[in-house]
C-alpha cells in the first residue's frame, strides 16, 4: 500500500502583518522567535489577530505624533532620522517591541482562561506580573518614539 502524503497548506504566518504605509509591517515568526512562542499554543489565527489589535493600539497611542512626522515630510517610520542597531532604524525596533508586547500581553491574558483547574489558576495568577511588564515595555516603547523617557509617576 502506498502512502501518498497530502500537499501542506500554505503557512499563515509567512504573510507580514501590515498597517498603514507609514508603519513596518510585522512578522508573525519573528513574533514568535522573539517572543519565545514556539510551543503551538497560540494558532496562527489567533496569532495575526493580536497582532493587528496590537498596531491599532500603538498607531492610536502614536497618531498624533505620526501626523506631525508626516507634515515633516516623513512618510514612513524608517524615514525619520534615528540610530541605527544591526542596520535597522531604532524607531522601528521601538515600534515592533510596543506591538509584540501589546499582543503578548493579550495573548497571555486570554490564556488564562484555557485552564480552570486550581493548578491553572495558580499558572495564571503567575502570568500577571508578566502581562504588567509586557505592556509595560509596550508603554516604555511608545514613549521612546515619542522622544520622551519613561518615568511613571502619581499623585497621592
Amino acid at each position: 500500500m502506498d502512502f501518498i502524503s497530502p500537499e501542506k497548506p500554505p503557512k499563515e504566518e509567512d504573510d507580514l502583518v501590515a498597517d498603514d504605509p507609514f508603519w513596518p509591517a510585522v512578522s508573525p515568526p519573528n513574533y514568535r522567535a522573539v517572543m519565545r512562542e514556539n510551543d503551538g499554543t497560540i494558532i496562527a489565527s489567533r496569532l495575526k489577530d493580536a497582532l493587528t489589535h496590537a498596531m491599532i493600539e500603538v498607531a492610536c497611542e502614536l497618531r498624533d505624533w505620526q501626523t506631525q512626522k508626516k507634515r515633516e515630510g516623513f512618510n514612513q517610520l524608517a524615514d525619520i532620522p534615528a540610530m541605527h542597531i544591526n542596520n535597522d532604524s531604532a524607531l522601528c525596533l521601538l515600534y515592533e517591541r510596543a506591538v509584540f508586547g501589546l499582543a503578548k500581553a493579550n495573548l497571555s491574558e486570554r490564556f488564562r482562561d484555557i485552564d480552570t483547574q486550581a493548578l491553572g489558576h495558580k499558572k495564571a495568577d503567575s502570568l500577571s506580573p508578566t502581562i504588567d511588564d509586557y505592556r509595560r515595555d509596550a508603554l516604555w516603547a511608545i514613549a521612546r518614539i515619542k522622544g520622551q523617557g519613561h518615568n511613571v509617576m502619581a499623585l497621592i
